[in-house]
């Protein structure tokens, strides 16, 4: 069973052939114009950005030349949001809202207001505005459904300490204040968890849930990640660099209002993001820290039921257009259609890579109940099967094993 969501009516039709009110179905996942900008519908209450991992440079947008932007990808931070977001379906059953800018930063910077972003560039303001109304829509999903949430934005940082950076909007300079200052200034008003600091069910001090045994950056420590703050790195040092939040974390946290709390996690290379085993494997002890910190500080009844955990409202469901058989598969694959696709006139199936590559096209001419895919071909990780017939796209993700 997967929820619907009304979409909500967007200001520009980024959706190229798609209408601006849309439903969305939970684990599917859907793409702007191009696929420049990708989004994972959710019916839990987690969004998962990843605004600077992309590396598409199509010669159509224009490269960003602006005094002082930076243009540096966040190398593999795409990839660790993929494998967080499937870990934790794979945990608990249910499927976060996941938001991902596959263009390169020298494209578009989505963790900057529209100037900075886009450099002015009339053809990046359509993917921008892409990337967050979709953010949009996701929160006000999960306020909708579960009342509070959480936001997390993924970063990589090349800086020399190898550890985790976990961003409240504070800075090293705030963090270095004594556990007294923080809890009797006004630092949880200026943070991005502003709501889970005003409504603490465990009586805990501001300090602690920054920094003590329950902070997420203790949690990433418990599981061997060095990660500031937390109980053994209570503040970057003076004179060290230190990532402390930026345009999502403002706009998203709950800084000024709202029930959705925001983190940004500025993920280390070494051991981190310097392979894709290692990527894998952070995002799967991340979906453990992140499942944790839900049920200590948000939802202490969560379970595999998560996904229904609003009660006093009616969802809807939907029957899948297609199923696929097996997925996860080694290349070789069979879909099967509970109505013939496509229903009526010329329909076409493809397949693309994470990188936007189209790895397999087939046009239909008559309708079909099912199709059988042979490609051991392929590379293993995750893919998206696009349905097109007529002006509706429907997709699936395709998980490729060794």
């Amino acid at each position: 069973m997967k929820l619907k969501y009304w979409a909500l009516c967007l200001s520009c039709c980024f959706y190229g052939n798609l209408s601006y009110t849309q439903i969305y179905t939970a684990g599917e996942t859907y793409f702007s114009d191009q696929q420049y900008i990708e989004f994972q519908t959710g019916n839990f209450p987690l969004i998962i950005s990843a605004p600077h991992g992309g590396i598409l440079k199509p010669e159509e947008i224009p490269d960003r030349d602006c005094s002082g932007c930076v243009y540096t990808r966040d190398t593999r931070t795409q990839e660790l949001a993929r494998f967080l977001a499937e870990a934790i379906q794979e945990e608990i059953g249910c499927f976060p809202h996941l938001v991902i800018n596959r263009l390169h930063r020298s494209k578009l910077d989505a963790n900057r207001d529209l100037m900075e972003a886009s450099d002015s560039n009339e053809e990046t303001a359509p993917y921008w505005e892409a990337y967050h109304d979709w953010i949009k829509l996701a929160r006000d999903s999960v306020t909708k459904y579960f009342g509070k949430g959480l936001f997390l934005d993924i970063h990589g940082h090349g800086h020399n300490i190898q550890r985790v950076e976990i961003g409240y909007l504070l800075s090293g300079s705030t963090l270095r204040r004594n556990d007294f200052d923080l809890d009797n200034g006004a630092f949880a008003d200026q943070s991005s968890i502003r709501s889970l600091a005003g409504g603490l069910e465990q009586n805990l001090s501001f300090s602690e849930l920054i920094r003590g045994d329950d902070s997420f950056g203790t949690l990433l420590e418990d599981r061997s990640y060095p990660s500031v703050p937390s109980v053994i790195d209570l503040s970057p040092s003076s004179g060290d660099s230190y990532f402390s939040g930026g345009f999502n974390t403002r706009t998203y946290g709950s800084i000024e209002e709202g029930k959705i709390d925001a983190i940004q996690l500025e993920f280390n290379f070494q051991g981190v993001r310097d392979s894709d085993s290692n990527v894998k494997k952070v995002a799967e002890e991340l979906a453990e820290v992140v499942l944790v910190y839900l049920k200590k500080h948000y939802f202490s009844d969560l379970s595999s039921n998560s996904c229904m955990l609003s009660t006093n409202t009616t969802s809807s469901f939907n029957e899948p257009k297609v199923n696929i058989y097996p997925n996860p598969n080694q290349g070789v694959w069979m879909l099967r259609f509970p109505k013939t696709f496509p229903a009526s006139g010329q329909g076409s199936i493809r397949l693309v890579s994470m990188q936007g590559q189209v790895v397999l096209s087939q046009t239909f001419q008559q309708p079909i109940k099912e199709w059988q895919v042979q490609r051991a071909d392929l590379s293993p990780g995750i893919y998206v099967l696009q349905m097109l017939e007529g002006t509706e796209v429907y997709t699936r993700k395709v998980v490729i094993g060794k």
